[in-house]
């Protein structure tokens, strides 16, 4: 696994497993959750696009509405 070269705004979370029917990447399968960063921050977003660029292995960003921040994952099965 290639280390995030962004600081996390929250501390590295462990993997949780989530689904997201909605998301063209992740397919209708789950996804597991690498980190997050809380959107109250101006810059979340664009923290947590670097920071799924530098992990690679088909690592995006969802908006979790519930906690409202914008989260790092991988769709299931692609955690490395």
């Amino acid at each position: 696994m290639t280390t995030l070269n962004a600081p996390p705004a929250t501390e590295l979370l462990p993997a949780q497993n989530s689904a997201s029917s909605w998301c063209p990447e992740c397919d209708g399968r789950g996804c597991t959750r690498l980190t997050a960063f809380p959107a109250g921050n101006p810059r979340a977003g664009l923290t947590a696009d670097e920071a799924a660029r530098a992990h690679g292995n088909g690592a995006h960003v969802h908006y979790v509405p519930r906690g409202d921040q914008f989260a790092v994952v991988v769709p299931a099965g692609e955690v490395r």
